[in-house]
């Protein structure tokens, strides 16, 4: 009788990564971000184990995409930071040892005006508290720096006047955060403080059909 392997769960490097040649890219990220504070979250979406045998058929298929939508508190939506065109990028590598490795996700964007008193609270808000931010790429996927296990870093700076380069003008957010997944793909619903309600998967607005009743 052959014993068991108690390591079967374990995540094994168990698919091919192909790319069609000449398939069209769109690099960089849309020029806006948005961002909610992680104590204005209630329910987060399910995020994967990282065993095979837990996350299912989905993950194996379609790779590791965050489907549920977020439940935010009474009245609380994640709200929209207009950035530089052409600027931002996001970053992320392993980090740690054997066993213990991580991701380490970071991008820095900015927003235009560095002399508008809105951008000066904001950055004092995020330097302060745990905030939790999607960042869409130009191919429609929104990406979540953020998560229930660690605490998101944001730093910031701001530059303004004469002899500036254009693309270093206004207030800047550098952001870190560390998880145990790559940035996650989030497909859910983004409910926004003044744009409705946003597809994840698409970008576009969620339409909502009025309940009829007899």
């Amino acid at each position: 009788m052959s014993a068991s392997n108690p390591c079967s769960a374990v995540l094994q490097f168990n698919r091919s990564l192909r790319f069609c040649k000449g398939a069209p890219l769109a690099p960089g990220i849309k020029p806006h971000i948005y961002a909610i504070s992680k104590s204005d979250i209630t329910t987060w979406p399910t995020r994967p184990s990282g065993t095979p045998s837990e996350d299912g058929l989905d993950s194996v298929t379609n790779g590791y995409v965050l489907s549920d939508n977020f439940v935010l508190a009474a009245d609380k939506a994640w709200h929209r930071i207009d950035l530089v065109e052409n600027v931002g990028t996001l970053h992320w590598e392993t980090q740690g040892g054997q066993y213990s490795r991580t991701f380490k996700a970071d991008f820095e964007v900015r927003f235009p005006d560095a002399t508008d008193p809105q951008a000066a609270y904001l950055q004092y808000r995020a330097v302060n508290d745990d905030v939790v931010y999607l960042v869409p790429s130009r191919t429609g996927k929104y990406y979540l720096v953020g998560n229930p296990l660690y605490r998101t870093e944001t730093t910031a700076n701001a530059t303004f006047g004469e002899g500036v380069d254009a693309d270093d003008n206004g207030a800047a957010f550098a952001v870190e955060c560390t998880d145990i997944f790559p940035p996650l793909h989030y497909s859910g619903n983004i409910v926004t403080e003044n744009e409705g309600t946003i597809s994840g998967a698409t970008g576009n607005p969620v339409v909502v059909t009025p309940t009829q009743t007899n």
